[in-house]
């Protein structure tokens, strides 16, 4: 997976080498971040006396992948329908209660990993009709030798996130002060 910065939020890309079980590893990491998040909240709420909470969108489509700025310095993006609806769906978890949705065509390429909760009928900003969207309240338990494989560099991404995350904490509750 590869992943972007954005303002106050996160964009991560899954298949972009191997497509197979993209969704399933999406879904995983979803409620892995749910997870580290819950885990770091009890000494949030000792230091500042609030708790983070995220919310995740996880969407299933083509998108168009390529560089952009300054040939010294290019920066790797995504832009398309699917990379849209992603983000909206991620919003949608503010108005719906939620923390972690995905759409139907997600829930479609993994539903034998995803644990779902409530289904809702959400209309999405720009975008007629309406889409169905799940809450994902859990994940099945993998029996992949080499997902096992690839959790061995968690450790290493996993401080680096939440380093990150607890600056950018930190230094938002500063300026709030």
């Amino acid at each position: 997976s590869n992943g972007f910065y954005m303002g106050d939020g996160f964009m991560a890309l899954f298949g972009m080498d191997d497509a197979s079980q993209s969704v399933e590893r999406a879904i995983r990491a979803g409620a892995a971040m749910l997870s580290e998040v819950e885990d770091m909240n009890p000494s949030l709420e000792k230091l500042y006396q609030q708790r983070l909470r995220i919310g995740i969108g996880i969407h299933f489509g083509g998108t168009v992948i390529g560089t952009i700025g300054d040939p010294k310095s290019p920066k790797m993006t995504a832009i398309g329908d699917a990379v849209n609806l992603a983000s909206r769906i991620e919003s949608a978890n503010k108005n719906l209660g939620t923390n972690f949705l995905i759409s139907d065509a997600a829930y479609q390429q993994a539903n034998a990993v995803a644990i779902v909760g409530q289904s809702f009928q959400v209309s999405i900003p720009g975008k007629s009709g309406e889409y169905t969207v799940h809450e994902v309240t859990g994940v099945q338990p993998s029996l992949l030798v080499e997902e096992d494989d690839a959790l061995k560099s968690i450790p290493t991404a996993r401080s680096g996130w939440l380093t990150q995350l607890k600056q950018a904490f930190a230094a938002a509750w500063k300026s709030f002060k």
